[in-house]
């Protein structure tokens, strides 16, 4: 059932990102989201039968924190990769490019909130939750920023595929539109200042007129 449901999982993945992208990075990003899952599998046994201590065992709480890593596999993921389409220059060039515009976004928006709110299941008086929850919550952020922020940027530099012209022309123009509109606005802005200062020296004079 477990196999079933990451089988599931993956092909979701893999169709969605290729719809939004191509069906090669779709299938870089699959890989990298199941090797979230894949080395938590084995970072769990490695605390089971290596470190020894509170065992955790295969029950449903622990299919569904395995399978709940695809999805945390995919937010550290998806970013970088689909910036990358959206690069001109070499591969290594275009991977850079794309660190430098969304691996902030990704350590701020995304690692540190989660970071914060497992931290607090480390104080939970229940075993259960420090088992299940903080421990293999923790070690999903963990994958999930070696995997996005090292992994995956290191494979787009060797075979990524090749950027999405469409995609960078559409976000060229909408730059270009934006500068119109923020143009436009500061002429409205500028305009509406002088006939403020206009009005005001005016009343200015008005009054200086009256009392005299």
């Amino acid at each position: 059932m477990l196999y079933q449901n990451i089988i599931i999982a993956l092909g979701t993945i893999i169709v969605c990102s290729q719809v939004l992208s191509s069906l090669w990075l779709a299938m870089i990003l699959a890989l990298c989201v199941f090797l979230v899952f894949f080395e938590l599998m084995g970072v769990m046994w490695m605390l089971n039968v290596v470190m020894g201590g509170y065992p955790i065992e295969m029950n449903a709480v622990f299919v569904v924190n395995l399978v709940t890593s695809l999805g945390f596999g995919v937010e550290f993921c998806n970013h970088i990769g689909m910036n990358f389409l959206r690069q001109r220059g070499t591969r290594n060039e275009r991977a850079m490019k794309a660190m430098n515009a969304m691996g902030s976004s990704v350590v701020t928006g995304i690692t540190l909130t989660k970071f914060l709110g497992v931290m607090i299941l480390a104080f939970a008086p229940s075993t259960l939750f420090k088992l299940y929850y903080f421990r293999m919550y923790m070690f999903i952020i963990v994958l999930g920023v070696f995997n996005g922020l090292f992994f995956l940027p290191m494979i787009l530099s060797l075979i990524g595929p090749g950027p999405d012209e469409r995609a960078i022309q559409e976000e060229e123009e909408d730059l270009v539109r934006m500068k119109k509109i923020a143009r436009a606005e500061n002429k409205c802005r500028l305009r509406a200042t002088v006939l403020a200062l206009a009005h005001t020296k005016e009343a200015a004079v008005r009054g200086a007129d009256g009392r005299l």
